[in-house]
């Protein structure tokens, strides 16, 4: 099994589409259950009737439990790169707002460069976060990386005329913002592995399909309905699992209280506190 080709159709594939693709499929392996039972199966003696339909709920129950642990499993790995996602959030808006503050202590132009770049990358960096469009996620994540450099560059200049504990400290909160932005783009990327998805879609389909064979025509509706309810779950852990594409998204907060305190809190502000303080 191909299973980039799995990636690639949970991920890219649009939404409602892909909505209604997991849907039918499920449908089209109960139904196809259905037919295989009135072609195959035999009504059972009137003497052992009981004991078949005791059967059939047993293997009913034992299908649906196991799919259930495999789906409770999948969850459970979309949350924690979720919870991952969320804390790095906090960290990088710490990282950088540590860093904006003490470029000011830095004279000028050096404190106005390193503060512009700062706020173009705060800016560029909520804004790979909020996009829903992946190409345009990578064309960001590409100016992140341009602007990375501009400001590595910026802080070799500001730190170069002066070599003492102020220039360590600023070049090491710098190391630091640039470290946590290549670590919070790992776990972007960082999805639950192709593999389990494409085993727990398998087992939902095979799931339906033994639905279909056992239950046949009788309770259409309430397994119609279960069928829909796992779609939901399915679509759900995807969702969790899409840190661009899915509407359940770590909060932006932290990155956006920090773009607003440096448009509030420009260079000329913290120059202007210093001479008061004099």
């Amino acid at each position: 099994m191909n299973f980039t080709v799995i990636q690639r159709f949970l991920f890219e594939t649009p939404t409602p589409l892909l909505w209604i693709s997991v849907f039918v499929a499920l449908v089209a392996a109960y139904v196809f259950g259905s037919w295989l039972k009135g072609r195959v199966g035999s009504p059972p003696p009137p003497e052992e009737k009981d004991n078949e339909s005791n059967f059939d709920g047993y293997i009913i129950s034992g299908v649906v439990g196991l799919l259930a642990l495999l789906m409770g499993f999948t969850f459970s790995l979309a949350v924690d790169r979720f919870d991952t996602r969320r804390v790095m959030v906090i960290e990088e808006s710490n990282a950088i707002g540590t860093t904006y503050l003490r470029a000011q202590t830095f004279a000028e132009p050096h404190r106005g460069e390193l503060s512009r770049l700062l706020k173009q990358y705060v800016d560029v960096r909520l804004a790979v976060a909020q996009t829903t469009d992946i190409a345009r996620a990578e064309r960001l994540l590409a100016q992140s990386d341009a602007l990375q450099a501009s400001l590595w560059a910026a802080t070799i200049a500001a730190i170069a005329p002066q070599r003492d504990d102020v220039a360590s400290s600023f070049m090491e909160t710098m190391n630091s913002t640039i470290d946590i932005a290549a670590a919070r783009k790992a776990a972007r990327l960082a999805h639950v592995p192709q593999r389990v998805f494409g085993v727990l879609f398998a087992y939902m389909i095979m799931t339906a399909g033994v639905m279909g064979y056992v239950i046949a025509a009788r309770r259409r509706g309430a397994v119609l309905t279960l069928l829909a309810l796992l779609t939901v779950s399915f679509m759900l852990i995807i969702d969790i699992d899409s840190p661009n594409r899915g509407r359940v998204r770590e909060s932006q907060a932290g990155m956006a209280e920090l773009k607003a305190f440096i448009a509030a809190h420009p260079p000329e502000s913290f120059g202007t506190l210093a001479g008061a303080a004099r």
